[in-house]
């Protein structure tokens, strides 16, 4: 079997969420001058800031009641400073349940022409929601 297009990931990665789509589509191949942990819509994002000078924002959206939504690394995230932006890669990780509920996780992947960092994306709820529906777009410094 061959590996799927990109635009098909792309599509998987963000749920066919069209401004998510497009926003990852068009920060391929540019430039990483910063990217930094921060918040966004009162969530954990991942904010880049690209050499051009655009910020595009990474974020899970999906937070329901009941939830906790976080990211976490232990990769240096400046490690993939000035390097071209080749792919955002998600891949499957897991789910657990207990006595407390039910946790399940991600990872990205920030795949540059230097180097990838692996970010993985939590969510932690009460059993009845769960899921990981992330998000990307370009903003604005207001």
């Amino acid at each position: 079997m061959s590996k799927p297009g990109v635009g098909y990931l792309i599509n998987a990665i963000f749920r066919g969420n069209e401004e998510s789509v497009n926003a990852a589509k068009s920060s391929y191949g540019k430039t990483i001058a910063a990217l930094e942990n921060g918040s966004h819509n009162g969530e954990e994002a991942l904010i880049f800031t690209f050499a051009d000078g655009a910020k595009m924002v990474l974020w899970d959206d999906a937070r329901s009641c009941c939830e906790s939504r976080y990211l976490h690394t232990d990769d240096d995230l400046s490690s993939v400073i000035g390097a071209k932006l080749v792919e955002l890669d998600v891949r499957e990780g897991g789910a657990k349940d207990d006595d407390d509920g039910s946790h399940e996780w991600a990872f990205l992947h920030i795949v540059t022409d230097k180097a990838t960092v692996v970010v993985e994306t939590h969510n932690e709820h009460n059993g009845y929601y769960g899921g990981i529906d992330l998000r990307c777009e370009f903003i604005t410094d207001d």
